[in-house]
């Protein structure tokens, strides 16, 4: 059976949302992307200020069964942005591939920082499939990837 490991570039999906005015309901998106394959890992990356409703969150998404993993923000001129969660969520992509965790990385995100990771990705033998909404996925990313999931059309099985 084909295993899967979902990346889900938190930032990425906040904004993409926000900007549809829409809510994700994070069970129904690993359910829609799975499809039944076997899902090795979850995870879910983001920058954090630590307040007490992100911490809600991250534990609603942990008893879903992803794997949490954030950054503190970074502050300047009283705005707060992320910087380096990118960089963890390729790694990891990388890291999994290598230790052959997966066949089938499940990338969701836009962001076409990750072109670079997915080729070497590919690279070493492993699909690499990119979730992302057609208002802020990067054409790059949707050419490169072996399948592009427009989240945009299937908003219906993935909204709360």
């Amino acid at each position: 059976m084909e295993r899967v490991c979902i990346f889900v570039d938190g930032g990425n999906m906040f904004h993409s949302v926000r900007a549809l005015d829409v809510k994700i309901d994070y069970e129904k998106v690993r359910d829609t992307l799975v499809k039944g394959r076997h899902l090795s890992r979850a995870y879910y990356y983001t920058g954090s200020d630590n307040t007490p409703r992100q911490n809600a969150f991250f534990n609603v998404l942990e008893h879903l069964g992803y794997d949490v993993k954030t950054l503190s923000l970074k502050h300047y001129g009283g705005k707060p942005f992320e910087k380096g969660v990118d960089v963890m969520l390729a790694t990891d992509m990388l890291l999994d591939a290598h230790k052959d965790l997966y066949d089938t990385a499940i990338l969701c995100s836009g962001d076409k920082g990750y072109a670079y990771a997915i080729k070497a990705i590919k690279e070493i033998g492993k699909r690499v499939e990119v979730a992302g909404f057609e208002h802020s996925t990067a054409k790059e990313l949707e050419l490169i990837a072996d399948q592009f999931i427009n989240l945009t059309l299937i908003l219906d099985k993935i909204s709360e």
